[in-house]
């Protein structure tokens, strides 16, 4: 669910001629500013304005560039679009004012964001005969230890900075980092002892990945496409060539003297001790690989997975790579944990995995408490398996995945949220829990749902009033498993829902009808805060989004290009064609007309309240739009957020102000990814994500109110409404943008 405050997007126009309603808010500068500072205000132009020329009926028109405090127009050329005035005042200029004479009449938008909400360290994980390691990625952090194939944790103190552990076997483990590159043979006793090398790694001014097969061999991946390795416990190492994998990510060892690099999707390979490094891109047909693992049980086995969840193997240390059967569903793939010579685990974004035991043939859901993207799988067997998510969240299963313990208590990806505003949000959690602020992100309360370990997929709010017991709180997930808390969190029940579908989403409007969607093309409504449930849908590809609008249009999108849409609340639905066949993950209603879907590459839009759709341009010529997530804040404002961060690039915010044609990114990159962001209608952005991370766009420059003057129509009327005076019907020539 995504805004749960009124929607206030439906703007209406003022009936005294000379009235016109805005509906698009840009940037404003206020009145009294340099004389240079200008104003791009959109509007719908009601019919008792004459146009003319170029101008064409309809909303979202701009009137170009007005300066602000002076009767003087801009670009009066005569192929303009021109707006003729019914009006005999003398003067000729813009006054803005809200028509139910509150707030700031105008927002302009936001050129920075701030994080509230900050997240847990990263760890690296590591595994070997019957020990586990958890080390964290930033300075001073502790690590952990598993001595009893995860069992049970010790805290081990570690002054320093160290972001990368190998664990050899139950004695021996290797780490590295800014405070440069240990070892230890004695790793199972309470406090080990660490022996730094004294060899240097000339050219080497990032280390970001280590594997060690034994005391004294180890191999690190360095920046600069560069590998070192030593044979003498780091008394010398020695240096490759450039591996040109470019962007490179992890090395995994195969022997002492065979490795593999994978970088950029894709894979190099050494077999003479890093004296040189070749591409295997033609033995994997050329594809996007993101990780390969080396087999436990035999040197020559390893596993590689590609972008979208499909692996591959070999049986002779990497020469030829056979192509496994694809997984069920595609999915954003970026880890792959190779369990045995027959086993694997690949998963991705979103908290999707697939397990094979035979080989590859057949593969079946492989069903964690993870919810945000996988950042790494550890297993010392096909039975004893860590997985953790981007920033700190960890469980461990000894039992191949059928129970579930946790094993680090950091917050995992808010892959759904709910809010009133910036203060009051909701988000989904990992292992049935969701989190709670009431104070914009400053202290949180984390509630069992009671769910157990569930991947809490959907969440939803709605706050009556302004005490824990006017708030409820909802949420889904796998399994067709449900929640409700009618207390603020307080206390929760189960319903049952009647399915036993992966549920991924959930909205609930101010009048207690709910609609909840998730595998298989189900669809369940309730009419009675969530109290009760009918499946009104249950066939089809996986629906990941819902939204209900007031107006009563429900449009859901989810795999494989589906949309579905409803125009009574969610009673009956029909398939509208979107034209396209990409994974759709997010949607947002704009209005009652303008619909907009995000997907892994790619942003669609209506015009017509979903029944047609059509692709919007990218944003500045990126291809990488990969699980994209959007926000509209009105029909022409709309915000594109990168959501997937497994390794390949940086998350990024993207707006634009004019429905998709051209875009902004006022931001730069951000470390984690956005996953479920909520526009609200004074312009602000939530972008809740990876870790729990909470982002708020700034407070935007305004226009205050015009206080002068007086308005018709009833003081209830909401929106930006521009008052334009011209003398005995002059024309006043604005542009169109």
């Amino acid at each position: 669910m995504r805004n749960a405050a009124c929607h206030l997007r439906r703007l209406i126009a003022a009936s005294a001629i000379g009235l016109v309603a805005a509906s698009i808010v840009i940037a404003q500068q206020p009145a009294g500013a340099a004389s240079s500072a200008s104003t791009v205000v959109g509007a719908t132009v009601p019919s008792a304005v004459t146009l003319g020329n170029q101008c064409h009926s309809k909303a979202a028109r701009s009137f170009g560039q007005q300066l602000p405090g002076s009767p003087a127009t801009t670009a009066t050329g005569a192929n303009v679009c021109r707006f003729t005035w019914a009006s005999t005042n003398s003067s000729s200029m813009l006054r803005i004012n809200q028509a139910d004479r509150t707030g700031n009449s105008m927002q302009g938008m936001p050129t920075t964001w701030n994080t509230p909400t900050g997240t847990d360290a990263e760890y690296d994980y590591d595994a070997k005969g019957t020990g586990f390691v958890s080390l964290g990625r930033w300075a001073g952090d502790s690590y952990l230890r598993s001595t009893d194939n995860g069992a049970t944790f010790a805290t081990i103190a570690e002054p320093g900075n160290y972001n990368s552990v190998s664990v050899v076997d139950s004695t021996t483990a290797w780490r590295t980092g800014n405070s440069g590159t240990q070892y230890t043979t004695n790793l199972n006793v309470a406090s080990p002892t660490w022996t730094t090398v004294t060899g240097t790694m000339s050219g080497c001014t990032q280390i970001i990945d280590i594997v060690a097969v034994s005391a004294s061999t180890a191999w690190v991946q360095c920046n600069g496409d560069l590998a070192y390795r030593t044979a003498n416990s780091g008394t010398s190492w020695s240096a490759s060539a450039a591996i040109s994998t470019a962007s490179t990510k992890h090395i995994e060892a195969v022997s002492s003297t065979t490795a593999y690099s994978v970088g950029y999707g894709r894979v190099g390979r050494s077999n003479n001790s890093n004296s040189s490094w070749t591409l295997l891109g033609s033995a994997l047909s050329g594809n996007t690989i993101t990780d390969v693992s080396q087999s436990p049980v035999s040197a020559t086995v390893a596993w590689a997975v590609r972008a979208d969840g499909r692996a591959y193997r070999t049986a002779n240390t990497g020469t030829a790579w056979t192509a496994l059967a694809a997984p069920p569903e595609t999915f954003d793939a970026s880890v792959v944990e190779a369990l045995s010579d027959t086993s694997a685990v690949v998963a991705g974004a979103n908290g999707i995995a697939y397990v094979t035991s035979d080989t590859g043939a057949t593969w079946t859901r492989f069903r964690t408490p993870l919810t945000g993207a996988f950042f790494q799988i550890a297993a010392t067997d096909a039975t004893h398996v860590l997985v953790a998510g981007r920033f700190g969240a960890s469980f461990v299963t000894s039992n191949g995945g059928t129970t579930w313990t946790r094993h680090q208590a950091g917050r995992d990806g808010a892959s759904d949220t709910a809010a009133v505003d910036t203060s009051t949000i909701l988000t989904a959690d990992a292992g049935g829990l969701v989190d709670f602020t009431t104070d914009g992100g400053n202290s949180w309360s984390t509630f069992d749902t009671g769910l157990g370990m569930t991947a809490i997929r959907g969440v939803a709010l709605h706050a009556s009033g302004t005490s824990s017991s006017d708030v409820q709180l909802f949420a889904v997930g796998d399994l067709g498993r449900y929640a409700v808390s009618r207390d603020g969190g307080a206390s929760w029940q189960q319903p049952s829902t009647g399915t036993s579908a992966d549920l991924w989403d959930i909205d609930v409007r101010a009048d207690g009808v709910a609609l909840a969607v998730g595998g298989g093309g189900t669809i369940l409504r309730s009419a009675d805060w969530g109290a009760s449930w009918t499946t009104v849908a249950s066939a089809g590809a996986s629906l990941m989004r819902v939204e209900l609008d007031p107006s009563g249009l429900a449009i859901a999108v989810g795999v494989g290009g589906l949309i579905r849409r409803s125009t009574d609340s969610g009673a009956t639905w029909s398939t509208p064609a979107s034209g396209t066949t990409l994974n759709f993950v997010d949607v947002d209603i704009a209005s009652a007309d303008v619909v907009y879907a995000s997907g892994y590459v790619g942003l669609y839009k209506s015009a017509n309240g979903g029944v047609t759709w059509s692709v919007v341009a990218d944003t500045g010529g990126d291809t990488t739009w990969e699980y994209s997530r959007v926000a509209a804040v009105s029909d022409a404002t709309v915000w594109l957020f990168q959501s997937d961060n497994s390794g390949w690039s940086d998350a990024w915010a993207a707006y634009s102000t004019d429905g998709g044609l051209t875009w902004k990114r006022p931001f730069g990159s951000a470390t984690a990814g956005v996953l479920s962001p909520i526009a609200f209608d004074n312009g602000t952005v939530l972008a809740p994500g990876e870790g729990g991370t909470v982002r708020v766009t700034d407070a935007a420059p305004s226009l205050a109110d015009y206080a002068a003057g007086t308005w018709a129509g009833a003081t209830s009327r909401f929106g930006v409404c521009v008052q334009a005076l011209g003398g005995s019907a002059t024309a006043g020539s604005f542009t169109v943008d």
